[in-house]
């Protein structure tokens, strides 16, 4: 008769066996396993269950001549593609030319205006200024303006009326 701790130690494997068996069923059923080529691209390392064997040449090697027309038949059935991707090329190559050549003229007409529009405060800075110098420079020689009205604001106002200075009337 086997003890307690037999029956509990089979009891404990069978069930590991059990639970290992069926998440290796559930991992089959779940997930498939990538093709040899993307856990080629992915690693960069060869991954094929079978070794390759070095291929066998059921042919004989073509000779110099009938390679050369070869080439010149590949040659002759990619010209038209290597054409139109050449004009394609040089079409693009015009219009990025064109934009660069727009960017530096818009750059340019954005630095002129720029250049414009600091001139013009600073002409208008010097303006004020000078006007300020002549403004300060005829107080300071006391210069009489020139006009009626100017010379009549510069006589002195007479103080306001208030409750101490004002005259009284009637009843105080």
């Amino acid at each position: 008769m086997p003890s307690i701790q037999q029956k509990i130690r089979t009891a404990t494997q069978e069930r590991f066996e059990d639970f290992k068996d069926s998440t290796v069923e559930k991992a089959r059923e779940n997930f498939s396993r990538l093709p040899d080529y993307l856990l080629e691209q992915i690693t960069g390392s060869q991954h094929s269950k079978e070794e390759k064997k070095p291929e066998q040449k059921n042919y004989t090697s073509f000779s110099e001549e009938i390679r050369a027309q070869l080439g010149i038949a590949f040659e002759a059935q990619d010209k038209p593609k290597l054409e139109q991707t050449r004009d394609e090329l040089a079409a693009l190559k015009r219009q990025m030319d064109y934009m660069r050549g727009e960017e530096e003229q818009a750059r340019a007409y954005l630095k002129n205006k720029d250049e414009e529009r600091k001139q013009r405060l600073e002409a208008e800075d010097e303006q004020a200024a000078a006007l300020e110098l002549k403004q300060q420079q005829a107080a300071a020689s006391g210069a009489e303006p020139a006009t009626k009205a100017k010379r009549g604001q510069e006589k002195r106002k007479m103080p306001d009326k208030t409750m101490e200075n004002k005259a009284s009337f009637g009843k105080q």
